[in-house]
Protein backbone atom coordinates (compact mmCIF):
# COMPACT_ATOMS: atom_id res chain seq x y z
CA UNK A 1 0.00 0.00 0.00
CA UNK A 2 1.21 3.23 -0.88
CA UNK A 3 1.75 6.37 1.61
CA UNK A 4 -0.90 7.93 -0.33
CA UNK A 5 -3.33 5.36 0.05
CA UNK A 6 -2.34 5.08 3.94
CA UNK A 7 -3.22 8.68 4.22
CA UNK A 8 -6.42 7.49 2.28
CA UNK A 9 -7.49 4.85 4.79
CA UNK A 10 -6.36 6.76 8.01
CA UNK A 11 -8.72 9.88 7.05
CA UNK A 12 -11.36 7.40 6.33
CA UNK A 13 -10.74 5.71 10.14
CA UNK A 14 -10.20 9.22 11.94
CA UNK A 15 -13.80 10.68 10.48
CA UNK A 16 -15.31 7.31 11.17
CA UNK A 17 -13.82 7.17 14.71
CA UNK A 18 -14.91 11.09 15.03
CA UNK A 19 -10.99 12.31 15.33
CA UNK A 20 -10.92 15.40 14.55
CA UNK A 21 -7.50 16.11 15.25
CA UNK A 22 -6.00 13.23 13.63
CA UNK A 23 -8.29 13.84 10.15
CA UNK A 24 -6.74 17.46 10.84
CA UNK A 25 -3.78 16.72 10.58
CA UNK A 26 -3.65 13.95 7.44
CA UNK A 27 -5.81 16.50 5.42
CA UNK A 28 -3.08 19.24 5.76
CA UNK A 29 -0.44 16.65 4.64
CA UNK A 30 -2.56 15.44 1.53
CA UNK A 31 -3.51 18.95 0.73
CA UNK A 32 0.46 19.65 0.99
CA UNK A 33 0.87 16.58 -1.42
CA UNK A 34 -1.32 17.65 -3.54
CA UNK A 35 -0.24 21.49 -3.98
CA UNK A 36 3.44 20.03 -4.81
CA UNK A 37 1.63 17.39 -7.53
CA UNK A 38 -0.46 20.27 -9.21
CA UNK A 39 2.55 22.97 -8.85
CA UNK A 40 5.36 20.64 -10.59
CA UNK A 41 2.66 18.37 -12.65
CA UNK A 42 4.00 15.08 -11.38
CA UNK A 43 2.87 12.52 -9.49
CA UNK A 44 4.82 12.04 -6.01
CA UNK A 45 6.40 8.61 -4.78
CA UNK A 46 6.38 7.56 -1.36
CA UNK A 47 10.06 9.05 -0.88
CA UNK A 48 8.78 12.78 -1.51
CA UNK A 49 5.55 12.38 0.28
CA UNK A 50 7.74 11.28 3.48
CA UNK A 51 9.85 14.45 2.38
CA UNK A 52 6.76 16.84 2.23
CA UNK A 53 5.34 14.67 6.08
CA UNK A 54 9.04 15.61 6.83
CA UNK A 55 9.23 19.72 6.05
CA UNK A 56 5.65 20.01 7.22
CA UNK A 57 6.39 18.31 11.00
CA UNK A 58 9.95 20.59 11.07
CA UNK A 59 7.84 23.61 10.59
CA UNK A 60 5.50 22.77 13.22
CA UNK A 61 7.65 22.05 15.38
CA UNK A 62 9.20 25.33 14.67
CA UNK A 63 5.82 27.42 14.94
CA UNK A 64 5.43 25.61 18.60
CA UNK A 65 8.33 26.70 19.67
CA UNK A 66 7.78 29.95 18.54
CA UNK A 67 4.30 30.05 20.17
CA UNK A 68 6.35 28.25 23.76
CA UNK A 69 8.79 31.57 23.70
CA UNK A 70 6.01 33.98 23.52
CA UNK A 71 3.96 32.37 26.56
CA UNK A 72 7.23 32.68 28.54
CA UNK A 73 7.42 35.99 27.88
CA UNK A 74 3.97 37.13 28.73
Amino acid sequence: MSLKERLMADLKEAMKSKDKLRKDVITMVRAAIKQKEVDERVELDDSDIENIISKQLKEKRRQLKNLRRVIEMT
